[in-house]
């Protein structure tokens, strides 16, 4: 929390299946921040990383979110200009460890 913005989590994580192959994507959501709590118009902000994966393929996708911000957490005195519309990412194929690393995560988020 700063003067202006709180930050939070979603608790718990999705668990997508698609109906005609039967495969199941997991997903572990993002962090957001929620601005201007006391002035200003306020609006919330998606920030840092997700990750989905397919355990089956061994895929993983990271969504980097405002991959060009320095820092997410301003103050009344230290406007700064947040774009809420930039990520990147890429897909990988992980090896089994990695995968049982993000299987765990998303089991107890």
């Amino acid at each position: 929390m700063s003067p202006n913005s709180l930050y939070g989590d979603l608790k718990g994580n999705a668990i997508v299946e698609f109906y005609n192959t039967k495969k199941k994507f997991y997903f572990i959501w993002f962090p957001f921040m929620l601005y201007n709590v006391v002035v200003g118009q306020r609006y919330i902000n998606a920030v840092y990383r997700c990750f989905t994966f397919e355990p089956e393929s061994r895929l993983a996708c990271e969504i980097i979110l405002n991959p060009n911000d320095k820092g997410i957490i301003g103050n009344l005195f230290n406007k700064k200009n947040y774009k809420i519309d930039e990520f990147s990412g890429a897909i990988y194929k992980v090896k089994p460890d990695f995968l049982k690393q993000l299987q765990q995560f998303h089991k107890y988020n």
